[in-house]
């Protein structure tokens, strides 16, 4: 009877479905917890999630930082696994801009790290503080090299080293003049106003003397220096 046939073709599709079902409730009973179960040519199997690896009834974290660190993180950076992921994290002196770690320019950034009187030069991932000529590094400070003192300026014959902040200058003694290099002496008596009328000039070491001709006296101090070489 064609209504037999009919009824018999529907049980069986009723029972492939329960035989399905209950395949799939067996499958997904043995699927590991981080694993699902996919249909598969009329039956089903189990596949680890994203980030796992295994059999599908056991499954295990895939460690990408110990086989693709180089592929999966850009350059300048570290690779950390987690559960079922990983995270590149920027080395330190480096940012990251969405793809690529990017060196930070340390130099240009508003709030400057050096010390006052030093240069900043912006390294690979770092930067590098250089004390201006003139100073030297003391902790986290370039302060002020006494040149003189420490006897880096030579200064010539007839003169004194004197310090300045980064720097250092040689200055002839009075009655001396010259530069860093040469301090001769000066020849008052060359200049025929240095002593007054009635007088005479003597020059000596970094000075003259104007004593009074015979005859002659003087009621002030007569021009003439009366301190001694090495003085200014």
């Amino acid at each position: 009877m064609p209504w037999k046939s009919l009824c018999l073709r529907r049980l069986n599709l009723y029972v492939f479905y329960l035989t399905s079902r209950l395949k799939f409730a067996y499958n997904i009973a043995n699927c590991h917890p981080l694993a699902k179960c996919l249909p598969h040519e009329g039956s089903f199997y189990c596949q680890c999630a994203d980030g796992y690896e295994g059999t599908g009834t056991d499954c295990w974290d895939v460690d990408e930082c110990g086989k693709l660190q180089h592929q999966i993180c850009p350059a300048f950076s570290n690779c950390f696994n987690t559960n079922g992921s990983f995270i590149c994290t920027c080395w330190s002196g480096f940012q990251d801009n969405g793809t690529h770690c990017l060196d930070i320019d340390e130099c240009a950034m508003g709030d400057f790290p050096c010390p006052d009187n030093s240069t900043c030069t912006n390294l690979e991932g770092s930067y590098k503080c250089t004390c201006d000529p003139g100073f030297t590094r003391n902790g986290t400070l370039c302060v002020d090299i006494d040149e003189c003192s420490l006897g880096l300026t030579l200064c010539p014959k007839f003169s004194n080293c004197l310090n300045t902040i980064g720097s250092s200058f040689c200055k002839c003694w009075e009655g001396y003049r010259g530069n860093s290099t040469v301090c001769e002496e000066i020849n008052e008596c060359l200049d025929n106003i240095t002593c007054p009328e009635h007088s005479r000039c003597i020059n000596t070491n970094g000075s003259y003397l104007c004593p009074c001709d015979r005859g002659f006296s003087s009621l002030l101090p007569l021009p003439g220096s009366s301190k001694s070489p090495g003085t200014m």
